[in-house]
């Protein structure tokens, strides 16, 4: 899917993950009870929950 297509499809009302692969676009709804986490994210709440202590 190229750049044009990706901004036709997320212009409508919903929640989408948008994932660059090999050049294309690939465009996956997220259903209303799903969350994305980056690696970052995910890393920070490890270190600061993954510690009883904290």
């Amino acid at each position: 899917m190229n750049e044009l297509r990706l901004l036709e499809i997320i212009r409508l009302n919903g929640r989408y993950e948008v994932i660059n692969q090999d050049g294309q676009f690939i465009v996956r709804p997220l259903g209303e009870d799903e969350i994305i986490i980056s690696p970052r994210s995910h890393q920070e709440c490890v270190k600061r929950f993954g510690n009883p202590a904290n």
